[in-house]
């Protein structure tokens, strides 16, 4: 019954993604500065299961990290070259490639992933400096972060983790540029790729707001994962790697590209910008590492699940 559902699914897939390359052409590209205000999540915002508390283990967990700022700072400037080297190596964007190279990508592999590194070019996301020494007198190298620059490491690195795993991963930007939403909505769901997560970072109203999070689209979903299934599974994986609380998962998607995306995506947050200890962990190489790791496993962990329902 499962894979006459899974046969069901993917007929009515291409048939959607023919529609779909109408309902594109009018797409306003509209990607939202950032992930949003705490208050403007209102009460669309749910909290994630595991670690949507307080848990101690986690908070104790990140200050340490945060709190060790002597040696694994990453400014921007240090390593966007190399990252830039390493994707650009590899595939292209998504948006530049031909109906006829997605379609030999998608007979090729099983297993299909697209990552989004949130905005890019001249638009930057959320800009925040970090202060020179912090409440307990560590000092940190004061630099000025930009989200767009956080969301392409991380992302980077995902595919780099995904790649040796066999999974064939497709990212929206290679360098820092612009990537039109409607093009690069429209070669993920004419792919089809099978899963689609866009990095993020958030801001807040209340610095003292802290932590990951993420979004995901409620009415999406295959006969094997729903989106929130995907979403919990990602900020799961990343809680238990950078020892972050989730803040929170909601299906407000009004501001986020997954809203026109027709296969299992997520957003994902990994730290809020306006909070000086999430800034600090941002702007670690280690604590990127590991948020990438943490984005790695959850994709993995979802293909297993897609495959245990398949099977």
């Amino acid at each position: 019954m499962k894979k006459r559902a899974g046969i069901i699914y993917i007929a009515a897939s291409f048939l959607l993604c023919i529609a779909a390359v109408f309902l594109m052409i009018s797409y306003p590209a509209a990607e939202a500065e950032g992930m949003g205000d705490e208050t403007d999540k209102g009460q669309a915002v749910a909290e994630a299961g595991k670690g949507s508390g307080d848990t101690d283990k986690n908070v104790e967990a990140a200050k340490a990290l945060a709190a060790d700022t002597s040696e694994n700072i990453a400014g921007d400037d240090e390593i966007n070259d190399d990252i830039t080297e390493k994707a650009e190596d590899s595939q292209g964007r998504i948006d530049e490639m031909t109906q006829d190279e997605l379609l030999s990508i998608r007979q090729s592999y099983e297993r299909i992933v697209v990552i989004d590194p949130g905005h890019g070019g001249d638009d930057q996301g959320i800009q925040a400096s970090i202060d020179a020494d912090d409440a307990e007198g560590n000092t940190s190298i004061a630099e000025k972060l930009s989200e767009k620059d956080v969301a392409f490491d991380i992302s980077v690195r995902v595919k780099e983790l995904l790649e040796n795993e066999g999974v064939y991963v497709l990212l929206t930007r290679s360098k820092d540029e612009s990537a039109d939403d409607s093009s690069r909505i429209l070669a993920a769901n004419m792919l089809p790729a099978d899963l689609f997560v866009s990095v993020h970072a958030s801001q807040s109203d209340d610095s003292s707001v802290y932590g990951i999070g993420g979004y995901y689209n409620k009415d999406l979903y295959t006969p094997e994962v729903t989106g929130q299934e995907f979403a919990s599974v990602l900020l799961n994986e990343i809680s238990d790697t950078t020892g972050q609380r989730v803040a929170f998962l909601s299906d407000d998607i009004r501001k986020e590209p997954i809203r026109d995306l027709m296969i299992p995506s997520a957003v994902v947050s990994v730290g809020e910008m306006t909070n000086m200890q999430d800034l600090r962990l941002l702007s670690r190489d280690d604590y990127r590492q590991k948020c990438a790791q943490g984005i790695a496993s959850g994709i993995i962990r979802t293909f297993m699940n897609i495959e245990s329902e398949r099977n």
